[in-house]
């Protein structure tokens, strides 16, 4: 059994709080949130779906380049929990998600070009790896090597939320939702975040 503390633990998602691995820095365990008796089913069916579906992609042998890697389940003193890698920025510090940057004074201004060159490749690697997400939002993204050498990595609510997955029947119905995902993600970055291009979602999607 995992021995988990209050020093050890350093985010908190929508249905879970982490905690870095004890025995390994660059793997963290993420624990279900405790004293949520009106949501308790839905964050555990939501957590058992997210690791369905990494089942299935580890199946498929799937790139790990943008993705933070499942390696399972652990017994700790909070209860059951999920491991996961960390993701970590090149100064070794854990990284900060997309969410943080695009609030930081001049990013967009500065940094535009190299934001949307990794958008185009994080959205790529969904395509060509068919990765569905129950919500892409830029909370659920990490961005590491800035300035220089910009990557994007989703880390949470990987899965497919509808009830008949109707959206993998083929391959071509899974793209189709996953360019969805995109095109609301990218329009709600419009409009939420001043001096991103009018032509944003074309720049990503369509180039």
């Amino acid at each position: 059994m995992l021995l988990l503390n209050n020093t050890l633990y350093f985010a908190q998602g929508t249905t879970r709080k982490c905690y870095l691995h004890p025995r390994n820095p660059n793997l963290c365990v993420k624990i279900p949130l405790q004293n949520q008796l009106k949501r308790q089913r839905g964050i555990l069916r939501s957590i058992e779906r997210e690791n369905t579906y990494y089942q299935k992609l580890i199946k498929n042998n799937i790139s790990w380049s943008h993705l933070c890697q499942y390696h399972g389940d652990v017994e700790t003193n909070l209860g059951t929990g999920s491991i996961y890698q960390v993701i970590r920025d090149t100064n070794g510090e854990i990284a900060s998600n997309l969410e943080y940057y695009l609030q930081q004074k001049n990013f967009i201004h500065d940094y535009q070009n190299q934001l949307i060159i990794a958008l185009r490749a994080l959205f790529a690697y969904m395509i060509n790896n068919t990765i569905v997400t129950t919500s892409l939002l830029p909370r659920n993204i990490v961005l590491t090597g800035v300035p220089d050498n910009f990557k994007l990595t989703v880390i949470d609510d990987i899965g497919n939320s509808e009830w008949l997955k109707v959206s993998e029947l083929t391959t071509a119905l899974t793209i189709r939702k996953i360019r969805r995902k995109w095109h609301k993600m990218l329009a709600n970055m419009q409009a939420k975040y001043e001096g991103l291009s009018k032509s944003l979602i074309d720049d990503v999607l369509n180039t």
